[in-house]
């Protein structure tokens, strides 16, 4: 087989203007657009690009085009799209915009990709490579994250990202579980990646860290905080590793003070809790009931007891505020 030139993209916005949202530099990488690359067999020529941070050279010579979509980006990856079938490049689409609307994708692209690439992915570059693209490639949803592709991070580029003031380091994305036990109205989490929570498998996250050489970790679990006999054995396994990490949890995590205590212990200096609402009836409405705002208060003096702080997420414009 040929070596085929593969691009994967990560598209950015159009403003309220129609202006293209761009940045000078953002927090960390997309991890997505690196596990894509991971996929991708060794003989063939990858690249990748964040839009948001450099622009699309529709001039460079590429075989074959991936665009990873959420439903913010999705009128400029159709537009993206269009633009590379018009040259007469092959486009795919996946991530949580195609998967929740495959139709509507569908008619932008010569294939789509819904949910999970780790299988999905390879089989369509094999196909690809013989002529026999499909339309769409559905997910078969892993039971097991034992033996995920390690994310291409020889692909980063670090002057595209900001550096952390703790350390002078970039901050690099690891995922060590999938999916969330809740089930909030506003939130695709559970869409994509399901309610039942798999794990990956603890030195295989530890390997990962390792491969990256990061000093500074963004753990993108949705709830990190989901089994806390494990929580406390990843901090322990990473204890080693002299790290600063964040993540982000439910608010009703400060309950488990020995986890926290062991995630402070392993370099975790910040959490993304998610309070949405002051008012209980609101939350309920939203499917997130669990969170108490009696409790908020006590919230922040735990984790505060340990040293992290907490970066507070806020909805605005529910229709009872």
């Amino acid at each position: 087989m040929s070596t085929k030139h593969i691009a994967i993209i990560l598209p950015t916005l159009y403003d309220d203007q129609g202006t293209l949202f761009k940045q000078k530099k953002a927090t960390w990488p997309n991890l997505t657009i690196l596990y894509l690359a991971a996929m991708v067999p060794k003989e063939h020529h990858v690249t990748v690009v964040e839009e948001a941070l450099e622009d699309i050279n529709f001039d460079a010579p590429v075989d074959l085009v991936a665009l990873s979509v959420l439903t913010g980006s999705s009128r400029r990856a159709y537009d993206i799209a269009a633009e590379y079938r018009r040259r007469g490049v092959p486009v795919v689409m996946g991530g949580i915009h195609p998967t929740c609307m495959p139709d509507e994708a569908a008619q932008h692209a010569d294939s789509i990709v819904m949910g999970e690439a780790e299988d999905t992915w390879p089989a369509l570059i094999e196909d690809f490579q013989h002529g026999a693209m499909k339309k769409v490639y559905q997910e078969v949803k892993r039971e097991s994250l034992a033996n995920l592709p390690y994310p291409r991070f020889d692909l980063i580029k670090p002057n595209q990202y900001r550096h952390i003031s703790l350390n002078g380091s970039n901050i690099i994305p690891v995922q060590t579980s999938r999916g969330c036990p809740f089930n909030c109205d506003f939130c695709s989490v559970t869409r994509f990646w399901g309610r039942t929570l798999r794990y990956r498998p603890i030195e295989d996250v530890v390997r990962e860290i390792r491969m990256s050489q990061a000093r500074t970790i963004c753990f993108t679990d949705d709830n990190f905080l989901s089994n806390p006999e494990r929580t406390i054995k990843l901090c322990e396994a990473i204890k080693r590793l002299k790290l600063k990490w964040f993540c982000q949890m439910d608010v009703n995590s400060y309950r488990q003070e020995e986890v926290i205590k062991a995630m402070a212990e392993s370099g975790c200096f910040m959490v993304f809790l998610g309070f949405e609402s002051m008012d209980p009836n609101t939350l309920k409405r939203v499917g997130k009931g669990f969170n108490r705002p009696e409790n908020y208060a006590e919230v922040f003096r735990v984790f505060s007891k340990f040293g992290i702080g907490i970066y507070a997420s806020l909805i605005f414009g529910f229709g009872a505020d």
